[in-house]
């Protein structure tokens, strides 16, 4: 083992991490290079995961500092700002309580950004622990592979402009799958202003896309993130992410690019038909029906022949199973919440159509978009 520290700080957020912390707090302190600091930010537990992590920190092999939170905030992004408000490296990874890191993770992707001074952000290839639908992996790892032929390699990596990177992540969606897939720079988090905690699910998303327009990215095609699949992954909230993927997209991509680019319009109406066939599916098939009425608007054009009949058959004939689906809505999306839904996308997408924006999009700005703004001093 190779004692030697990198100048990364890890920002673990936990809340009720009992069953996960300590293999997780082990893959950090097994790393071949390991951090200068473990800062855990636990937002107000209710298993003992806080003293538990107290009690990690006497024997810890890294420096490891325990930050409670009084108040449980709901998602990640407040607890992972708190944590590296708090950290002192040059680089950045973020870790989640029941995700582990594979040996050699801080080290090729902090060697990657000091090699490449010009690089925003590194990333590499997802493995899964637990289960998880073959399907799943299957297209990860198409993913992957597709990416590695989209950019150039050099040396032991690959890596893209900012604009090839962002186009990949509206073609991909997340490649990187989430937070413990990618190293940043602390200063682009200082530029940025925060992670914004807006995003319930997608903060990781909304940050990737931002951070290309601060230079490069970088893809390592090795496996350096095993990402636990279980019932409690808050990604499982199909509804919550498919809308916070909606809302990035509309924010980083101008009405003047969506209506230039065939291939980012249907990146997003094909994000709007799932959601779509997800709330038809949870038995609210007038909503699903409505929210699909802004497919032909962003496409710019009616549906084709091909596309006609797939429609009736997913939502006017199923009209017949309306009763079951709504019995058997095993993600309990209530109608209000459907109806929630599909009005606040109606008029995001109504909104990003009429806005009259310049041609530059916000990815060519250096500073956070307008509005959004997270104040440094108030948190």
């Amino acid at each position: 083992m190779n004692n030697s520290f990198a100048n990364v700080s890890v920002v673990i957020p936990t809340y009720n991490a009992g069953s996960y912390i300590d293999e997780a707090l082990r893959s950090v302190w097994d790393q071949t290079m390991r951090p200068s600091e473990i800062i855990v930010v636990d937002d107000a537990s209710t298993d003992g995961s806080a003293d538990r992590v107290a009690r990690l920190a006497d024997s810890s092999k890294v420096s490891l500092h325990l930050l409670r939170r009084e108040k449980n905030s709901g998602a990640p992004a407040g607890p992972i700002n708190e944590g590296i408000r708090k950290a002192q490296g040059e680089f950045i990874c973020i870790l989640d309580q029941d995700d582990i890191w594979l040996p050699t993770k801080l080290k090729q992707q902090s060697q990657v950004l000091q090699q490449m001074p010009d690089v925003s952000f590194v990333a590499s290839r997802v493995g899964y622990k637990g289960r998880v639908k073959a399907i799943s992996r299957l297209v990860r790892w198409w993913n992957t592979f597709c990416l590695s032929r989209e950019m150039k390699g050099v040396g032991h990596c690959y890596r893209c402009s900012g604009d090839t990177a962002f186009d990949l992540l509206v073609k991909y969606e997340n490649f990187v799958v989430g937070f413990p897939g990618f190293m940043f720079r602390r200063r682009d988090w200082h530029e940025r202003c925060g992670v914004d905690e807006s995003f319930p699910i997608a903060a990781d998303y909304d940050l990737l896309c931002w951070l290309c327009s601060r230079g490069d990215a970088a893809f390592l095609p090795e496996t350096h993130f095993l990402r636990r699949e279980h019932d409690k992954n808050i990604t499982h909230s199909e509804v919550q992410r498919l809308t916070d993927v909606i809302r990035i997209l509309t924010r980083y991509i101008s009405p003047d690019e969506m209506a230039a680019r065939k291939d980012y319009r249907r990146a997003l109406a094909s994000k709007v038909v799932r959601l779509a066939q997800f709330l038809t599916l949870c038995g609210h098939v007038s909503q699903g029906r409505r929210l699909l009425a802004s497919y032909d608007e962003i496409r710019g054009q009616p549906a084709d022949v091909m596309q006609r009949p797939l429609r009736r058959l997913q939502f006017a004939h199923i009209k017949l199973f309306e009763w079951i689906l709504a019995f058997s809505n095993l993600r309990h999306v209530t109608d209000e919440q459907a109806q929630a839904v599909v009005d606040s996308i109606k008029s995001l997408i109504a909104e990003h159509r009429a806005a009259a924006l310049p041609s530059e999009s916000f990815r060519g700005a250096k500073s956070h978009p307008q509005g959004n703004q997270i104040s440094m001093s108030a948190k």
